[in-house]
């Protein structure tokens, strides 16, 4: 910040700011500044330089009037922040709820083997890029704790959409998990113990590569999945495979939901000339639903076909009745091309997909304008 000192007293004046104390002029008179605009000028600049992280609280009321939409029927830890706050402070907190969650397993002495997925999409690359450019690690973490989790297996899936015939996808759940793997092993892996005193501290990421990614009909069995993907599926869809009963190991999933208007898997379809039902409201994981969460059947030529899609919806439900993480990243945007992904959100609800959702007051409000 060549243009502009950030001062004690700026930072006080900030303070008592966001706390509702002062207005921008009388910040601006404490912070010794030319008026209110100037206050405004550095905190912009501040914030767009990373000197200054604002992360919107969490609506406990909202949350609660949440809680109680959604019934005992399905039990949705809602984490909703204040008013509609933007793209980074949101990712923040949906980076600080992630941590919460992936603390509980870290720290849990009966689990030795963690293993996280990572659906891909915008919500989730941008949490993983909050997560891995913030303090919000060490904020939910100690060092004490880091001590404690460095005997973890640690795997971190990358659960991609179907790219289709070099379709270039958006968000590559490969590079997401790629750099959270660098993350984890810079935190669990400790640089002074020599290397085979490590062997338990391993950070494994893997990503899913073409072979199994393909618009099929679905009286099809799948053939020619490559040995890499044959191991990713083991661990996070193993009743993918032919013959294999396993249920899926994975313990925390970070997800979002297309709306019909801005969904890759939308575009996917329009490209590859396949019908998509007037019923789909949505896409979770990339599968598509109807407004109540069923997942719905497409179309071409007369012909049916799925979508090797990130993770079924069934096993999704699987995880959730389990006891694992499925953590929906989702809201309404007007920035930008406006997208409106209540109906999608309802769906995942309904559908029991999901069991831990991060959103804004104002999306939130419109999902509960609906029964459950």
């Amino acid at each position: 910040m060549a243009e502009h000192v950030i001062t004690e007293k700026f930072l006080k004046a900030l303070e008592r700011y966001f706390a509702g104390e002062v207005n921008t002029r009388d910040a601006a008179k404490e912070a010794d500044l030319s008026g209110p605009n100037k206050f405004l000028e550095i905190l912009k600049e501040a914030y767009r330089q990373n000197y200054i992280i604002i992360r919107s609280p969490i609506d406990e009321l909202l949350c609660n009037r949440f809680r109680q939409w959604v019934g005992l029927a399905s039990n949705v830890a809602p984490y909703i922040l204040k008013s509609n706050p933007d793209d980074r402070t949101f990712s923040l907190k949906a980076a600080e709820t992630f941590m919460i969650y992936l603390r509980r397993l870290l720290l849990n002495d009966k689990i030795e083997d963690v293993t996280i997925g990572v659906v891909s999409g915008s919500s989730t690359a941008s949490l993983v890029e909050a997560l891995v450019s913030s303090s919000v690690w060490e904020e939910v973490i100690g060092t004490e704790e880091e001590k404690n989790i460095r005997n973890k297996t640690i795997n971190i899936c990358a659960l991609n959409a179907n790219p289709v015939k070099g379709w270039e996808l958006q968000a590559d759940a490969n590079i997401a998990v790629f750099r959270l793997a660098v993350l984890l092993k810079q935190k669990l892996i400790d640089i002074n113990v020599p290397e085979e005193k490590n062997r338990k501290n391993t950070v494994e990421p893997m990503g899913i590569t073409n072979s199994s990614l393909v618009i099929q009909d679905p009286s099809k069995s799948k053939k020619d999945i490559s040995p890499i993907d044959q191991e990713l599926l083991i661990i996070t869809d193993p009743k993918r495979l032919d013959g294999k009963k396993d249920s899926s190991k994975l313990g925390i999933i970070i997800t979002g939901i297309g709306s019909t208007e801005d969904s890759i898997f939308t575009q996917v379809m329009k490209k590859e000339g396949i019908v998509v039902p007037k019923e789909v409201v949505g896409d979770v994981a990339y599968a598509p639903v109807d407004k109540n969460g069923r997942e719905l059947s497409l179309t071409k030529d007369g012909t049916s076909y799925s979508v090797y899609s990130a993770i079924r919806l069934v096993t999704l439900k699987e995880l959730v009745n389990s006891g694992s993480v499925v953590l929906l990243v989702a809201r309404n945007s007007r920035r930008g091309k406006p997208t409106n992904k209540t109906q999608a959100i309802r769906a995942a609800i309904r559908g029991k997909y999901v069991n831990v959702i991060c959103t804004d007051e104002e999306t939130a409000l419109e999902v509960m304008k609906e029964p459950a």
